[in-house]
């Protein structure tokens, strides 16, 4: 049996100290304009927030979770990365 989303959010931020976005339900990115002054931070208001909207997304604010995203859709530049960090490709 799979996990709430609330259990996750808490799980985010207080295990990883991560900064959540909260998304509206069938979007994938914030809507608000102030959307960077209201993120969960805290493992219980995470946690609340998601218990009552359980059809909502959650997206990470890469930069207060001290995070960065590469998003890579080609498998030939994947491997030149790959390799630049000395990552095997057949660790993936």
């Amino acid at each position: 049996m799979s996990k709430p989303i609330s259990w996750y959010a808490e799980r985010y931020v207080s295990k990883f100290g991560w900064h959540l976005v909260p998304i509206e339900p069938r979007r994938k990115y914030p809507t608000a304009d102030d959307w960077g002054n209201n993120l969960l931070s805290e493992p219980e208001s995470a946690r609340a927030f998601y218990d009552d909207r359980t059809d909502w997304n959650m997206g990470l604010a890469l930069g207060p979770s001290g995070m960065c995203s590469l998003d890579i859709d080609c498998e030939e530049s994947l491997a030149v990365i790959m390799a630049e960090f000395g990552i095997p490709m057949s660790e993936l």
